[in-house]
């Protein structure tokens, strides 16, 4: 990223402007392509998954709507800063460790990406089966590996609604914004207030099929061959966008990065599901 090598050289007010609008173009370039291949993920039935299906669309959608990177950039440009103002080693030790996550997150999407373009059968990674979930009470296995990719698709969404949560304020640490762009900041917390909805109607569904399961009354549902690998990758991007997440808190809040990766990793790794 040529815009953090300026930062890193210069390490001025200038240069971060210049830095948070192309890392800010590129996260939602990444968050929205994410949000589409969960979305290419799941199969349409049981109803949860077209219901889960529909809300990453949604999500992806609004990712891509122009309006949020074009009010970024008013803000950032309207903002009121001495350019050549010089930041600190620990505030450019922020910006530094967020860029070497997100080049994580964009070569695991190369690979992720080459690896679909290779084999069509990749997407979708899960498919229904003729058996039921009631007579398959005494194999968890199957249903432990899916309710565990739905939870790290949950981790997503969430991961990204509390990212355009801090990101209204991240900017406001960072510059001084201007009484001019008070509507653009009014949409992107409006933004953020439309991901909360989705994180809490994706929780919801997610919900639903996990109970609906237990209750025996939707078909069973496996990962397809040969999508393991790409799943590995796509869990990999999701990890890399919660170290980021970290990285935004920490810099608003002040909260060690450890914390929040801690609290989030034992979501992640749980290795019991009570049926």
């Amino acid at each position: 990223m040529i815009s953090f090598d300026d930062l890193e050289k210069n390490r001025d007010t200038g240069s971060l402007i210049a830095y948070l609008k192309d890392s800010s173009r590129l996260y939602l370039s990444e968050a929205g392509k994410l949000a589409s291949i969960c979305d290419q993920a799941l199969p349409v039935k049981p109803s949860s998954f077209e219901k889960m299906k529909e809300i990453l669309v949604e999500m992806s959608q609004l990712l891509s709507n122009g309006k949020i990177m074009s009010s970024i950039e008013q803000i950032l440009s309207e903002a009121k800063m001495n350019a050549s103002e010089k930041i600190g080693d620990a505030h450019f030790g922020v910006w530094k460790r967020a860029t070497e996550r997100g080049r994580k997150v964009f070569n695991s999407f190369i690979d992720l990406s080459a690896k679909i373009k290779n084999d069509n059968h990749i997407l979708p990674m899960i498919r229904v089966t003729r058996q039921t979930s009631q007579l398959l009470k005494k194999s968890k296995e199957d249903f432990f590996k899916i309710n565990l990719f739905l939870r790290h698709m949950y981790l997503m969404v969430i991961t990204v609604a509390k990212g355009a949560s801090i990101f209204p304020h991240c900017l406001k640490r960072n510059i001084v914004v201007s009484p001019k762009s008070k509507n653009a900041l009014l949409f992107l917390e409006n933004v953020a207030h439309t991901l909360s909805g989705f994180q809490n109607e994706f929780q919801t569904e997610f919900k639903n099929y996990v109970e609906a399961f237990k209750g025996g009354r939707i078909d069973h549902v496996e990962f397809t061959k040969g999508s393991l690998p790409a799943y590995e990758d796509l869990k990999d991007i999701f990890i890399q966008f919660l170290l980021l997440l970290s990285e935004m808190n920490y810099f608003v809040t002040g909260d060690l990065p450890e914390k929040d990766i801690e609290i989030l990793a034992k979501a992640f790794v749980r290795e019991s599901v009570d049926l």
